[in-house]
């Protein structure tokens, strides 16, 4: 599958990004200054969402508040 889910994502960059990172630098402080400044994209959702639409005949179920709500809070979750 193309697909990797947020947790896993988020996962990875824990055992895998930050250990990488870590060799990289001197210190801890460097590093933290380094991730400071450092720009996180996250692109979240949109698979969800185009399986959710695709199956739609009425488009009003494509911008359901209560689904985008629930993705969102799946995201924030994920996050913390």
């Amino acid at each position: 599958s193309l697909f990797i889910s947020l947790s896993k994502q988020i996962k990875h960059f824990q055992t895998i990004t930050i250990p990488d990172l870590r060799t990289q630098f001197n210190n801890r402080q460097k590093l933290s200054s380094y991730l400071a400044k450092s720009i996180f994209v996250f692109n979240s959702g949109g698979n969800d969402c185009a399986q959710e639409c695709s199956g739609s005949v009425r488009k009003e179920k494509c911008a359901s508040d209560e689904f985008l709500e629930s993705l969102l809070a799946n995201f924030t979750h994920q996050l913390k």
